[in-house]
């Protein structure tokens, strides 16, 4: 998660001594007139032009690639291998069937499929036949795929032949899409009538998690989707040669990016198994010959550049990024930002001359950038001064599916400062999208990150509203009299985030400094993950006497980060269930469970491995993983452990199985060496 501002910060102008007039007094902003004549001049000179749109629809554009290059290679998957041509076939074929099953323009069709060459023809399939796709990720709980599709109120689903029990619990009406469905010559059938192609029509529609605790769906047409790849491949070198790893899970809207991008290119699109994927992602890599990915930093913390020499592009993006972070891959890394709300990607910083520097959000490419008060977005600020991110252009979408108050929110047409423009610079109407991200002007007009100006947070790249996980955990935990969510980010540089839950319970006895740990029973876990995805389920409980105020009567979450945070050993934990029998402390002796134990003590943050140390120090207690607070990306960090240091590949599954132990796995890996 990127920081959070003081007060005083986003009062105030950058603190690095620099502001836009300061060698002139009388050209400084002042309280009635917020920004000066020059830096309002030096602001249009930059946003002068908004960036032409895309008149095309993004499967027209792929069709462009499956004429001119036909045999060449489009999709590189773990189940099968498709050109141009074969893609661009069985897509139109799939179109014209849907056509017959009563797929209309704009009609939203989910699709649930395990990573695999058919989500690609399904999702242009999708497109030929006018309609919208959303993609669904099979492993979300099942309530809130239930409420995706029931927001999308949807008659037809398409599936995999893995995922058509779970598609068939969703949707009454499902297809179901693979070999055999194509087998039954259903693209060799002669061409349907398909829609004209309409740029303005809907492309898709992606999910993201909402304050009333039921995921926001954000539209994206095909002149947002089309103007935006077409601005942005070639920033990122995109060409013919370009091998793109599809890593992201189908929750994130970046696989759809990762998808077009590449196919608009005329590149391959190499998709890994599911399992490859999170076990053993640098071998898969190098087996599927990608020579570009795009990663969260805390995924690409676990890989190393000498393990991919054929990787020319690493993309990070989705969570705070550190000088850490860059450094390893210098010379071959970007960085990119983008609200779903407005493509996956609308800023890159494609030319640092440093690793610091990099880590600047960058330049609008696709949209022009605006920096305004965060209280009223009619007041624009100077460089230096942190305030409200606004973006313009054709990427922004049309808004909320279904919720025409929260649309009218977060998107704006005309505010006063764009119609009146500048000297020598003339207004203009525009349409714009309030991302709710606090950033700043540097010097050079490129965007610095500084935090949000709402309860939104960032977990494994993936959007939180604190509001939905406050909701649930409320739900779930029966004693919980007030819930209060934060994401808490250790003070060693680069460290994962993890996601608190502070509990108010009345009458519970509390520790003299009212802050006390909390294990919730086990009913209310399995509740919590039953509603909520794993990215949002929190890692860590505390019970808490009172929580902190604000001098004007509201919850103050930056003191209650602080002391999440600075959790001090000296506080005891307060269990919520019975206490269980411990047994026999890990030593050293004891192998592979010590490494195996090391290792995870090593993730957990500070809190966590108080709890796990035992015997004074020398030894471990013997704990189950995944409630530990051990997130997916520690997994993964674990399993590739496992694989280079006792040559075992241990299923992530396995992993993220609540009943799996320390002890558990060293004997798991313990028989895998003796099988092999």
């Amino acid at each position: 998660m990127e920081p959070h501002s003081s007060e005083a910060e986003l009062q105030q102008p950058a603190a690095n001594g620099w502001l836009s007039g300061q060698d002139d007094l009388s050209a400084a902003p002042t309280k009635e007139e917020p920004i000066t004549q020059r830096d309002l001049d030096k602001i249009w000179r930059w946003n002068s032009i908004v960036p032409e749109a895309e008149e095309r629809c993004v499967h027209d554009m792929i069709q462009y690639q499956a004429q001119a290059r036909p045999s060449a290679p489009a999709v590189c998957a773990w189940d099968g291998n498709l050109t141009y041509h074969e893609l661009d076939r069985l897509a139109t074929g799939l179109a014209g069937q849907l056509v017959d099953l009563g797929v209309k323009p704009n009609m939203l069709v989910p699709l649930c499929f395990e990573k695999s060459m058919w989500t690609t023809v399904a999702m242009l399939g999708v497109m030929k036949a006018g309609g919208a796709f959303v993609l669904l990720d099979p492993s979300l709980p099942g309530q809130r795929l239930q409420c995706m599709v029931r927001e999308a109120n949807t008659s037809l689903l398409v599936s995999s032949a893995g995922e058509h029990a779970l598609a068939s619990k969703l949707c009454p009406k499902t297809l179901v899409v693979d070999h055999g469905y194509f087998r039954d010559d259903v693209d060799s059938q002669p061409t349907r009538s398909l829609p004209d192609s309409d740029p303005n029509s809907i492309i898709y529609v992606v999910f993201t998690s909402g304050t009333t605790g039921t995921p926001k769906g954000a539209i994206i047409t095909h002149k947002s989707s089309s103007s935006g790849l077409r601005h942005q491949i070639a920033g990122l070198g995109y060409t013919a040669e370009s091998r793109v790893y599809d890593f992201a899970a189908y929750s994130f809207d970046i696989s759809i990016y990762n998808a077009l991008t590449t196919l608009l290119a005329g590149g391959c699109l190499c998709v890994p198994k599911e399992q490859d994927r999170k076990s053993t992602l640098a071998g898969s890599i190098n087996s599927l010959r990608a020579n570009t990915i795009s990663l969260t930093p805390s995924v690409a913390r676990l890989l190393s550049p000498a393990d991919l020499l054929d990787l020319k592009t690493m993309i990070l993006g989705g969570e705070a990024i550190h000088v850490g972070d860059i450094e390893p891959w210098w010379g071959r890394v970007f960085t990119a930002y983008g609200p779903s709300e407005c493509t996956p990607t609308s800023m890159m910083n494609l030319g640092p001359s440093s690793p610091e520097e990099a880590c600047r959000l960058g330049r609008g490419v696709g949209v022009v950038t605006w920096v305004v008060d965060q209280h009223d977005h009619n007041s624009l600020l100077p460089p230096g001064c942190v305030g409200e991110l606004l973006l313009e252009g054709p990427l922004v979408g049309l808004g909320y599916l279904n919720d025409p108050k929260k649309t009218a929110a977060a998107f704006i047409d005309d505010p006063t400062w764009l119609l009146r423009g500048s000297s020598g610079q003339s207004g203009r109407r525009g349409r714009l999208y309030k991302t709710g991200d606090l950033v700043k002007y540097a010097e050079d007009g490129s965007l610095v990150f500084v935090g949000r100006n709402d309860s939104q947070v960032k977990i494994r790249g993936q959007r939180v509203e604190l509001g939905e996980v406050e909701r649930a955990v409320q739900d779930c935990v029966s004693v919980a009299s007030q819930v209060v969510a934060e994401a808490l980010v250790p003070a060693k540089d680069g460290s994962s985030t993890s996601l608190a839950a502070f509990i108010r319970m009345d009458g519970l006895a509390m520790a003299e400094s009212g802050l006390s740990m909390l294990s919730i029973n086990k009913d209310s876990q399995k509740k919590l993950e039953e509603l909520l995805p794993s990215y949002m389920v929190p890692t860590v409980f505390f019970s808490i006497r009172e929580f902190p105020m604000t001098p004007t009567g509201k919850t103050d979450r930056r003191r209650l980060r602080e002391m999440g945070e600075s959790f001090s050993e000296t506080m005891t934990e307060k269990p919520l269930e019975e206490s269980t029998e411990v047994d026999a402390p890990i030593l050293e002796s004891e192998q592979p469970a010590f490494a195996l134990a090391q290792k995870v003590a090593a993730m957990l943050p500070p809190w966590r491995q108080r709890d796990m140390t035992a015997n004074g120090g020398s030894g471990y207690e013997d704990i189950c993983l995944f409630p530990s607070g051990l997130d997916s990306i520690n997994m993964m960090a674990l399993a590739y452990f496992i694989a280079q240091q006792f040559q075992v590949e241990i299923d992530l599954e396995v992993l993220m199985d609540p009943s799996t132990s320390i002890r558990g796995l060293a004997g798991l890996v313990t028989d895998s060496q003796a099988a092999s």
